[in-house]
């Protein structure tokens, strides 16, 4: 298996947003803590959040802490056995369990890719009373994925947790969220439903919600690709520390998501 490694410009800039005392910064992953830990371990004072939420620690602690106590997880046993009966009908298909949780994925480009997705959505039926029983979410991502996590463990829970840990202690002038995947959603979700909570405690925080490449999505703006946001995020280390010049030259190349779906508080 070929070893992930970042982009040298993500850690360059990265570096350069940790040094700034000014700054928290958190990559939030789906990847294991282990190697998120292999991959950034050359930034200190960086935030880490890996399984979508499930563990996580602050830029100033060493060791990780769980979002949740999983105080059962027999549903793992139930649900490996339904994943690995339809890994033997579809050729390709992977399963990856996790401490939190466990996928399934199959690949897009299959040369019988219509017989592939009848048995994602047949996966799905047979997983249903599952999740429902165990209180569970499924996600089902673009890729070919299905993800099966506790419930209320996402990415979007885990940044309600940063920030209302620290709103109260008005940490936060600049709020700034980009992500590209369906389980970013929640982070978008969820920093539409908390604004107006935000403007209570800080009346002129600047929040901005940013997907990759024009989508549906819950972010209020989009970037055309990732050299796009690697140049934005360049831009806010060497610009000056006004935060008027900062957003004014953020939104010379950022756009507004017109795509953008209604989003109703359950």
């Amino acid at each position: 298996m070929k070893m992930i490694t970042p982009d040298k410009r993500i850690i360059t800039i990265l570096k350069s947003f940790c040094n700034d005392k000014q700054n928290m910064v958190f990559i939030i992953s789906s990847f294991d803590i282990k190697l998120l830990q292999i991959l950034f371990k050359d930034i200190d004072n960086l935030g880490l959040c890996g399984e979508n939420g499930f563990y996580y620690k602050y830029p100033s602690e060493k060791d990780f802490k769980t979002l949740v106590k999983l105080v059962n997880t027999s549903w793992k046993e139930q649900v490996l056995k339904i994943m690995k009966m339809f890994s033997e009908r579809v050729e390709g298909a992977q399963i990856q369990e996790k401490a939190s949780c466990i996928s399934w994925s199959y690949t897009i480009n299959s040369s019988n890719l219509y017989f592939t997705q009848i048995q994602a959505e047949e996966i799905k039926n047979h997983l249903i009373s599952i999740i429902n029983t165990s209180k569970l979410d499924l996600v089902t991502q673009n890729d070919g994925t299905l993800l099966i996590t506790p419930h209320n463990v996402n990415k979007g829970a885990f940044l309600a947790k940063v920030l209302q840990d620290k709103i109260l202690e008005k940490k936060f002038d600049f709020i700034f969220v980009l992500g590209n995947g369906e389980t970013d959603e929640e982070m978008f979700k969820y920093l539409k439903s908390a604004k107006k909570y935000f403007y209570n405690f800080k009346e002129k925080i600047k929040i901005l919600s940013v997907t990759v490449n024009k989508q549906v999505s819950l972010a209020n703006y989009f970037l055309n690709n990732i050299d796009d946001c690697l140049e934005i995020l360049d831009s806010l280390i060497h610009k000056e520390r006004s935060e008027d010049v900062k957003i004014t030259n953020f939104f010379k190349k950022i756009y507004y998501n017109d795509y953008e779906y209604e989003y109703t508080e359950e």
